[in-house]
């Protein structure tokens, strides 16, 4: 199928000596059954403040058996230089590993301090409560989309010597 190209001016051409390139067959092939992922634009170290775009939860692809809690944000300011506004932001927890969870609690303490008023932390220690705030991140409802929230990050070294960026997400006071 043949896609009509857009061109950055209309006088710009292709030289008549420079045959047009094709993608290989495999290539094609490869990225027709390919996933598209999220950002892919992980947080650096810093403070951010961001809006909360999307928060899901996926299977790996490879069928490892791993499971991940997916946050994706749109930076609105940074004290890193290297961070600019606007940027897609993602963090990625595996919450197969026995971190995994935690991460998701300081995600959704953040979260919960920000929608309820009445909000105690104590909460996160109910089960249903979890389970309640959970569904409404993540169901079609997306509480959390749109809400503007403070993360720190900072790298640290994993239990293996790797560096690691830490995300904090800050409690609403």
């Amino acid at each position: 199928m043949a896609l009509p190209l857009r061109r950055s001016s209309p006088t710009t051409s292709t030289p008549a000596a420079t045959a047009p390139v094709r993608a290989s067959s495999g290539l094609a092939a490869r990225a027709a059954r390919a996933q598209v992922y999220g950002a892919g634009n992980y947080f650096k170290d810093g403070k951010h403040e961001v809006k909360i775009r999307r928060v899901l939860e996926k299977n790996s692809d490879r069928g490892n058996g791993k499971a991940y809690f997916i946050i994706e944000c749109e930076l609105l300011s940074s004290n890193n230089p290297l961070c600019r506004t606007g940027d897609l932001v993602t963090q990625i927890i595996d919450v197969t590993k026995d971190t995994g969870p935690g991460n998701v609690k300081g995600f959704l303490m953040c979260v919960a301090s920000h929608l309820y008023e009445d909000y105690n932390v104590q909460d996160l220690e109910d089960e249903g409560f979890i389970g309640e705030l959970l569904d409404s991140v993540l169901m079609e409802e997306q509480a959390a989309t749109g809400l503007v929230v403070a993360v720190n990050c900072a790298t640290i070294a994993t239990r293996a010597g790797t560096p690691f960026t830490k995300v904090m997400w800050e409690v609403a006071e």
